[in-house]
């Protein structure tokens, strides 16, 4: 394994997670003092990080339905259940 490659995915995913924060520390802010706003802020991250799940698993069945053979060359098959 590459710790060149491990340090740059380290690195991104701290730097992300600190975007995330800064933009969830505005989100609250901006709804300071209004009634279910935090609960919004809230539902909002639980719904997108279903979304970014929800997306591959989708992909996923499409490409299972699918009769052809591999995507990619040198790629195993898919089994179709």
């Amino acid at each position: 394994m590459n710790l060149g490659v491990v340090g740059q995915a380290a690195g991104l995913f701290a730097v992300t997670n600190v975007d995330d924060l800064l933009i969830l520390a505005l989100f609250f802010a901006q709804g300071a003092g209004r009634r279910s706003a935090a609960a919004r802020v809230v539902a909002g991250q639980y719904l997108g990080f279903l979304a970014i799940l929800a997306a591959p698993a989708a992909r996923r069945r499409q490409l299972q339905g699918l009769k052809s053979g591999p995507c990619m060359p040198g790629e195993p098959a898919l089994r179709v259940s």
